[in-house]
């Protein structure tokens, strides 16, 4: 599949984010910021957006989901690259479906942000994608995810490559923490973009 994060491709999305023949929209709330092409609509509740659009089949699904959060005890970059690994193994025990030539579990430096990316092959069919990208800034962690066939993965993968060109990041200080509550002042932690600190 190569390297989707090469030179070139970097280069090649720069251009695009200038062209005005390429139309894209800015999502954010107080904490994140990223662009998506504008055949993309994004969906946004308690922190997390829920991108999808319309596909050639119908029966293929293409969304990508794009999480932020307060760091916890365990939103850390090695954490996550165990967990996956874990989520690996179980697969290549129960899924006669794994393809263990295209999973990988990784930790990379993409765009002078370190992550960690990983992918499942054929957890429930061997045509499945299961893809995983987090990374962590100071109190915020942040991930990305989708899972879709092989026909569509380069495709999304694409535009996971437009919305990490694209991303800011702006950590709350570590002593803030919102709550906010609704309008009949019932306990809720998540309102007009502010973000849920957790129990």
């Amino acid at each position: 599949m190569g390297n989707p994060f090469s030179r070139v491709g970097v280069f090649f999305i720069s251009i695009l984010l200038y062209s005005n023949s390429v139309l894209s929209i800015i999502y954010k709330n107080d904490i994140l910021e990223f662009d998506l092409l504008d055949s993309w609509k994004c969906d946004y509740e308690e922190n997390m957006w829920t991108c999808s659009r319309a596909g050639k089949d119908p029966n293929i699904k293409q969304e990508i989901v794009v999480k932020i959060k307060r760091r916890g005890a365990n939103d850390t970059l090695i954490h996550y690259l165990r967990k996956r690994k874990r989520q690996i193994s179980q697969t290549q025990n129960h899924s006669k479906q794994f393809n263990s030539n295209l999973s990988t579990n990784s930790l990379k430096e993409i765009l002078e942000r370190k992550w960690v990316e990983s992918l499942i092959v054929g957890i429930n069919d061997k045509n499945e994608y299961d893809y995983f990208l987090a990374t962590t800034e100071k109190n915020t962690a942040l991930f990305i995810t989708f899972r879709t066939n092989q026909h569509s993965y380069n495709n999304i993968k694409f535009n996971i490559n437009w919305i990490l060109s694209s991303i800011k990041i702006t950590p709350e200080p570590l002593s803030t923490c919102f709550f906010i509550p609704d309008e009949n002042q019932v306990g809720g932690c998540i309102v007009s973009g502010k973000m849920d600190c957790g129990e």
